[in-house]
């Protein structure tokens, strides 16, 4: 069973452990298409010694590479976010630049590119605008080579394209926040349990202080119960109190109950 967060400090140490282990999962999912289409490009590249897109598609897999491994070992929350967005933008660019080195009026297919919107807004988090950021990139510049390089194919059109890659964006962009906004409620509602807490910590200590008018005798100076029995001052103070009492006796009671002590002092 988990425990729960004690602290601001707990709590952002479990949020911080759940994005980097969800992230590190996200980047290794990824890992299993681009070695799988880096094959592709290996046995072309066997063929023409070495191709621009073998030598990116390698790049690709070495910052997913770099991604898992840095992510294998808590990080502060400023260099988790750092190293999210310099893998999460080294994707983006090497994405781009696979499908610019694409014949000019080639096919543009959208699975892969859509797969990793769906990384970028499901798997990496981070804070919204750091978290936006690539899959925003990534979808400018392939519409940019849609408008201007290469085409969508016979089944296609340029508008079908541009709206599915917007749309993603429009729903990733919408979940970000969404997350954002969960997490800023689960903030506040471990301060109003903290604030619950300490108000009860605050009535528990009321609850022992005395409060209002003690009936006492004049002469013996015993106290009135609410049962209305009578007891010593002492017993009634440290049963409604954390208050211990000490005896001892003062000047003017020492002279009465021991004279002789008195007068030998004085003596």
């Amino acid at each position: 069973m988990t425990t729960p967060p004690d602290g601001p400090a707990d709590l952002a140490s479990v949020q911080l452990d759940a994005d980097r282990r969800i992230a590190r999962l996200t980047l290794a999912l990824m890992l299993v298409p681009t070695v799988w289409f880096l094959r592709t490009d290996l046995s072309i590249a066997l063929e023409q010694l070495l191709t621009p897109r073998f030598a990116v598609r390698s790049v690709f897999v070495g910052f997913l590479l770099a991604g898992i491994w840095g992510l294998r070992r808590p990080l502060p929350r400023a260099s988790y976010e750092r190293m999210v967005l310099i893998v999460g933008m080294g994707a983006a660019c090497c994405i781009l630049a696979l499908n610019a080195l694409r014949p000019e009026g080639s096919t543009l297919p959208l699975r892969t590119p859509l797969m990793w919107l769906l990384a970028y807004y499901g798997g990496l988090h981070s804070r919204t605008l750091l978290q936006i950021l690539p899959p925003l990139t990534v979808s400018l510049g392939l519409t940019w080579l849609r408008l201007t390089w290469v085409n969508s194919g016979e089944s296609g059109t340029v508008d079908g394209d541009i709206l599915v890659i917007w749309v993603l964006n429009a729903v990733g962009i919408l979940m970000v926040r969404n997350r954002a906004a969960l997490i800023a409620s689960e903030w506040g509602l471990w301060d109003s349990r903290q604030r619950a807490h300490a108000a009860t910590e605050r009535a528990m200590a009321e609850l022992r202080t005395l409060r209002g008018i003690i009936p006492i005798c004049s002469y013996c100076r015993e106290v009135r119960t609410d049962a209305g029995d009578w007891t010593r001052i002492e017993s009634y103070v440290r049963e409604h109190t954390d208050a211990e009492f000490s005896h001892g006796i003062c000047p003017a009671c020492a002279g009465k109950q021991f004279p002789a002590m008195a007068k030998g002092d004085a003596g």
